[in-house]
């Protein structure tokens, strides 16, 4: 998966929340936080690093990352012809 914005990590990890029937008052307990504090985190959509490390943390998750050149992955995305494989390759060559 390619993020340009927090937000899309954050929707990322609403769906494994969703998919592992994770609720933010379960998230809340687990992160010692209010419920308040865990709905602005999504609300805002915009965690400082921090934040989202401490989500993922207490979720029990990493995140995994790689750095893509977006000129590259324009021009796959232009001919429909990006795919996983290839943040791999742009990465590690």
């Amino acid at each position: 998966m390619l993020a340009n914005e927090p937000r899309e990590i954050l929707g990322e990890i609403r769906k494994y929340m969703f998919i592992h029937d994770i609720t933010q008052d379960d998230l809340a307990f687990l992160m010692n936080k209010s419920k308040q504090t865990i709905s602005c985190l999504f609300k805002t959509a915009n965690p400082t690093l921090e934040n989202l490390f401490s989500v993922l943390d207490a979720l029990n998750l990493e995140l995994d990352y790689c750095f893509v050149e977006k000129e590259l992955v324009a021009s796959k995305e232009a001919k429909n012809e990006y795919t996983r494989e290839d943040e791999h390759e742009l990465y590690y060559e």
